[in-house]
């Protein structure tokens, strides 16, 4: 199921870790925690496994999203939750993402490229619970 703002952060990586402490901190301070799911422009990864359900969005999408939610937290910062999803409610598979925009960028299943991972590569990299502005 996609992960929704209250779950408990469970990192694999070193990476992961450092970025749920991050928001441990953040929290602590009184501060408010956004979670994004975006892709680079330019596309720079050598390839992007198929199978993996996201609902991630190119930079300036997010980039965008990020400026409205940043205007409601300047003048109504009480009414934003202490931890939101800021991230498209599209659902697509990543593969068919990437391809839209760099047709040439190969594609090989997530299970075979995760294999060649130090860690599994989830196949539903969902979050849910989106705030819509």
């Amino acid at each position: 199921a996609p992960y929704v703002p209250g779950d408990a952060p469970c990192p694999s990586t070193t990476y992961g870790r450092h970025k749920a402490e991050a928001e441990e901190n953040v929290l602590r301070h009184g501060g408010l925690v956004v979670r994004m799911s975006f892709l680079p422009v330019p596309f720079e990864h050598a390839r992007v496994f198929s199978g993996v359900l996201s609902n991630r969005e190119w930079v300036e999408e997010a980039a965008a999203r990020l400026l409205r939610y940043a205007r409601i937290a300047a003048h109504r910062p009480t009414s934003l939750p202490p931890t939101a999803h800021l991230v498209s409610t599209r659902e697509t598979d990543l593969a068919d993402l990437v391809r839209g925009r760099y047709p040439d960028v190969p594609v090989i299943p997530v299970e075979e490229g995760s294999a060649q991972l130090p860690y599994r590569y989830p196949v539903d990299t969902r979050l849910s619970g989106a705030w819509e502005v």
